[in-house]
């Protein structure tokens, strides 16, 4: 886990994920600050933990040593691009919540998607808790996941996570990893269709053959995707087998019945 101790931290976004930022920081780091575009955001933070100074400005961007991008902060941003030019380590609260959890011996079950995802991550969590195994909901969906805090260990955490989120995620290294679908969305932010579909492929970047991936192999991209990804173990699900030919699926056509299915395989694997 990256050593916050004595470090400066810059927080750019300061929302409901930017003040989740704040509190886990201020148990670590040496001084955190912190930068909105919006007048009305940066007015309403507590000053006690965090200093307002405009990361825009180089002489201050050069005062942290990371910095820490909210979900909702395009990649084009001024701020990051003056981040990457000073050298200065960029990371997102995804990346940041799985180097603090996984220590601690908990599994974690990623599911993302354009659509379903939300849908997918609550069926999971809900049939986690209704099999007495602990289980922790959040993310994208409730919860920011730096917020997110259990007595009990160890847990399985079911993170939706957004491509917004997957966007700057490079340590990630889900137990299973759940692709709904895939369809043009959010191509103003990300900038084309390519970025998009290459921030959910982040989802899968550290798995490995013990790890697990659930890919509806309907959607042409996850398809593709499929076939970039192939070290992995799959389950595909599918109405149609549309793509693949050789492979088991699993058939059902109501949309919520192929979802209820999907989830009950995932908890034999658990």
């Amino acid at each position: 886990m990256y050593n916050y101790k004595n470090k400066n931290i810059g927080i750019i976004g300061l929302g409901v994920t930017g003040r989740s930022a704040i509190n886990f920081f201020s148990n670590y780091s040496k001084k955190i600050i912190g930068w909105d575009d919006s007048k009305t955001i940066r007015s309403n933070i507590v000053k006690g933990n965090i200093e307002i100074l405009d990361l825009n400005i180089v002489k201050n961007l050069k005062l942290i040593d990371l910095l820490f991008i909210s979900p909702g902060i395009k990649p084009n941003h001024k701020i990051i691009k003056l981040a990457k030019i000073n050298n200065i380590n960029i990371v997102g609260d995804i990346d940041i919540f799985w180097q603090k959890e996984e220590k601690n011996k908990n599994r974690f079950i990623f599911v993302t998607g354009s659509n379903g995802k939300s849908t997918v991550t609550s069926l999971i969590h809900h049939l986690l808790i209704s099999s007495k195994i602990n289980s922790i909901i959040g993310g994208n969906i409730g919860v920011p996941v730096l917020s997110l805090n259990s007595k009990k260990k160890p847990n399985i955490y079911v993170i939706e996570a957004s491509s917004f989120q997957l966007n700057s995620a490079k340590k990630i290294k889900p137990n299973i990893s759940v692709l709904t679908n895939i369809s043009p969305d959010h191509i103003d932010w990300h900038g084309n269709y390519k970025n998009y579909i290459n921030a959910k492929e982040n989802l899968f970047l550290n798995q490995d053959e013990s790890d697990l991936a659930i890919i509806n192999i309907d959607s042409e991209e996850c398809f593709k995707l499929y076939k970039r990804i192939f070290r992995l173990k799959f389950i595909f699900y599918s109405e149609d087998n549309k793509y693949y030919k050789n492979e088991i699926y699993y058939g059902i056509h109501k949309e919520i019945q192929k979802k209820i299915l999907l989830i009950r395989k995932i908890k034999t694997l658990i």
